[in-house]
This record gives C-alpha cells, sequence and structure tokens, in this order.
C-alpha cells in the first residue's frame, strides 16, 4: 500500500469517527438508546460547548483545531483514570484538584503530559515507558518540572 493509500485510509476512518461524533451529538436527548459508552462521550461533548460547532458539523476540522482528537485524549485519559493505571494516574488528578485546579483543567493538565509521551513514543518508535510518564505526573502540581 503506498503512502497515499495510507493517508486516504487514515482521512476516511477519521471521517468517519467524525461524522459517529455528530450523529451521536443529534442523539443525545435520547439517553434511553444510548449505551454507557455513548452517555459518557455525550458528557465530554457537552463538557466542551466551545466546540459546538463541530458536534453539530457546521465546522471542520483542520490541522491547528481538532476537538475530535481533543475527545480521543480525554477518552483516553479517563480510562487510565478508571483502572488508575499507570499508576498514579488518579493521584496525579486528586493532587491538582486539591492544589485548587478545577477538576476539567487538572485533566487538561495530565492529557499534556500524556500526548507529549505519545508524540515522543511515535517520533521515536519507542514502546510507553510507563515509568517515565508517572514520573512526570508525580512532577505535576509538585512545582517540579515536567
Amino acid at each position: 500500500m503506498s503512502q497515499d493509500d495510507h493517508q486516504e485510509v487514515f482521512r476516511s476512518v477519521a471521517q468517519a469517527g467524525r461524522e459517529a461524533v455528530c450523529a451521536l451529538w443529534r442523539r443525545r436527548g435520547d439517553a434511553a438508546s444510548l449505551g454507557a459508552a455513548e452517555k459518557h462521550l455525550v458528557k465530554l461533548l457537552e463538557e466542551h460547548d466551545e466546540y459546538r460547532e463541530f458536534w453539530e458539523g457546521t465546522k471542520e476540522a483542520d490541522e491547528n483545531e481538532n476537538p475530535f482528537m481533543h475527545l480521543t485524549f480525554h477518552q483516553l485519559l479517563d480510562q487510565q483514570l478508571e483502572a488508575d493505571d499507570p499508576p498514579g494516574t488518579c493521584a496525579a488528578l486528586e493532587r491538582l484538584v486539591a492544589r485548587g485546579l478545577d477538576p476539567h483543567k487538572a485533566k487538561h493538565e495530565i492529557i499534556k503530559v500524556l500526548v507529549f509521551d505519545l508524540h515522543n513514543m511515535m517520533m521515536t518508535q519507542r514502546e510507553f515507558d510507563a515509568e517515565a510518564y508517572c514520573k512526570k505526573l508525580d512532577a505535576l502540581g509538585s512545582g517540579e518540572p515536567t
């Protein structure tokens, strides 16, 4: 498969995901028809009202602003928090909130670390380093550089 073919597949999958999110946004008022994962995603959508135009399908994501990717990172973090895996993820959130950060903003601080580490993994083609990630999480809210 050529590089162009890979890019076309990626664009197609991304578009299908965006369409699914927009369809879920339109169905959000019918809670009885939503599964647990869909209800969680609706909650995330509602927490990000600044992206409403994207959820409604009236604005397209671009390379400078991709709220659909933003949602994906929130979902990844929420999975980490649910399992406290890697260990210390919950403690980092609790520490940031205890220091006065709004819980949603505290999650964004953790997401910054997550995105940075994921980017480094892709660029260096290395596996996820849970120990290094946890050290960065431990430093959040402590005044130490991450």
